[in-house]
């Protein structure tokens, strides 16, 4: 019976960060032979903000962010979160809102989940049900619908 030597955390962090790069990989070349609109929708998840590519990467410097607040007390440690935790946002919400008006840009209009229809007016909002009854929640599922299937939603409230 072999055993497998444990790896030091160094050999841990390059042997996954070796297969995220392979993964992007693969994912570079599936772009090449899908629509680009899809392959845009892999970085961003509009329907779930917590999918997706960037929002795994915002997760990542979210974490160490947080491993570096509790554990280092050096003199500059809030200039260093700070610039953290703007990278986290600018990951997630600067590139990812960018890449939203990039496919409502080439996108054709979005179909209403409720009704079926293509319309202009068709939006990916919070949930407005869920939105009414607890609007101090920021946990919504996200919804595609037109204005009035989103009025309707309300109202059902």
């Amino acid at each position: 019976m072999s055993s497998t030597p444990k790896m030091t955390l160094e050999q841990e962090l390059a042997a996954a960060v070796a297969m995220a790069r392979a993964c992007l990989d693969d994912i570079l070349e599936a772009v090449g032979r899908s629509d680009r609109l899809g392959a845009l929708r892999i970085l961003r998840d509009h329907r779930k903000m917590d999918r997706g590519l960037l929002a795994a990467v915002a997760g990542i410097i979210g974490h160490i962010t947080d491993a570096v607040d509790a554990a280092d007390e050096h003199e500059g440690i809030a200039y260093a979160l700070g610039q953290l935790d703007e990278a986290q946002g600018l990951v997630q919400d600067g590139a990812g809102e960018r890449i939203d008006r990039a496919l409502d840009y080439l996108a054709p209009p979005l179909v209403c989940q409720d009704c079926g229809r293509q319309k202009p007016d068709v939006q990916v909002m919070p949930d407005p049900f869920t939105v009414a009854i607890e609007p101090e929640s920021t946990d919504h599922e996200q919804m595609t619908l037109c204005e009035s299937c989103a009025t309707a939603h309300f109202e059902e409230s």
